[in-house]
């Protein structure tokens, strides 16, 4: 019977060949859009949504305020990650990290000398890895960033520098390079590749006590200077009175800042705004604002109730050309419930047909989509 109802559907489609067309064309245009509308979304609501402890890390930021309003600062004092231990006991982990960028040297046996330039070289402390969930895949966050001289890859940057892949990693163990000309690193561990819906590019990671031998290490104790990519994170307790501890945070900074530098608040901001925050950015430069993704849902919204009202209306004008059709079958005793599973019938194959040239249609578009956003979904 089901057999039935589709062929005479599939006929009925065929001899209503610009009709079928106009409504297949419009479904899938609006499903493909909407499709990739929602992929865009559910990316970007997904950033460091793998850490296990999202919902208690807070990054420590600082605002600056003025007569001439808020300038606010994603970055913090470098020592301040260590006061933070000494004076906030309910802090229940404390970790900084410091991106910067310079030129790579590296050598092989022959010689060889490559140079490249490497814009997210971080200088981490151990407690980073274990606030963060990023996978290792070999050595550990206490055995790998131990020296000042350690240093740790991801895997795409050890097969960059040194040539290696899945299968023999390894093998960039104990190879060493030059940053900056200046700074011998030994490579200790190897990182699994950082997932495209993170805020954390990291590439290199060098110790954050390597920091002595740079031009920052005056910069360790000085409490008046904010480097923007200077980032602090804490561990809370799940049930922490947000607004009383960023107002101990207040007294902190008038504690620590000294007299005549600019007023600074430090703020405790959530992980999971990180990356919809654009007053303080992100190490990515990139922030994706919750009105937007409102905005998107919207137009989401919109786009599938113009495709269902074009395809509504166009069954509806067709409706009146079947009367006699209907007729007929009356006649030859259908009832009417074998007539509306009919119309069902040519409905349900316009709209899986539709659905299957919009995912079509979505997959060939989304490599420009990502092309023309800069991220990998």
């Amino acid at each position: 019977m089901i057999k039935n109802y589709l062929k005479t559907a599939y006929r009925f489609l065929n001899r209503n060949r610009s009709y079928t067309a106009i409504n297949i064309l419009g479904l899938s245009i609006g499903f493909a859009a909407a499709l990739l509308i929602f992929l865009v979304i559910q990316f970007e609501t997904s950033f460091d949504n793998f850490h296990k402890n999202k919902n208690n890390i807070y990054r420590i930021v600082t605002d600056f305020p003025s007569h001439k309003g808020d300038n606010y600062n994603p970055g913090i004092s470098f020592p301040a990650g260590r006061s933070l231990r000494l004076e906030f006991p309910e802090i229940r982990s404390v970790a900084s990290i410091f991106k910067n960028g310079g030129q790579i040297i590296t050598g092989d046996e022959q010689n060889t000398v490559k140079k490249f330039d490497e814009h997210n070289f971080f200088y981490a402390e151990p407690q980073f890895f274990n606030l963060f969930n990023f996978e290792w895949m070999a050595g550990n966050a206490t055995t790998s960033l131990k020296d000042p001289n350690d240093a740790v890859l991801t895997l795409a940057t050890a097969e960059k520098f040194f040539g290696v892949g899945p299968d023999n990693y390894r093998e960039a163990i104990g190879k060493t390079f030059k940053y900056n000309n200046n700074t011998l690193y030994t490579v200790t561990g190897i990182l699994k590749n950082i997932p495209p819906n993170s805020d954390f590019p990291l590439s290199v990671v060098v110790p954050y006590s390597a920091l002595r031998n740079t031009i920052y290490k005056n910069g360790l104790t000085d409490w008046t200077t904010t480097r923007v990519n200077a980032y602090t994170f804490v561990l809370l307790p799940q049930h922490i009175n947000l607004p009383k501890f960023n107002s101990a945070l207040k007294d902190f900074a008038k504690r620590h800042i000294p007299e005549g530098s600019p007023n600074q608040i430090f703020i405790a901001q959530p992980l999971a705004q990180m990356h919809y925050d654009a007053r303080f950015g992100n190490y990515r430069n990139r922030t994706f604002s919750y009105e937007l993704i409102d905005g998107l849902i919207l137009i989401c919204i919109f786009l599938i109730s113009i495709a269902s009202a074009n395809f509504i209306n166009l069954v509806t004008a067709q409706g009146a050309n079947r009367f006699k059709e209907i007729g007929i079958r009356k006649v030859l005793g259908s009832n009417r419930s074998q007539l509306a599973f009919q119309f069902f019938g040519e409905t349900v194959l316009i709209t899986g047909i539709a659905v299957a040239i919009g995912i079509i249609i979505a997959k060939v578009s989304l490599p420009f989509l990502n092309n023309l956003l800069e991220v990998k979904m």
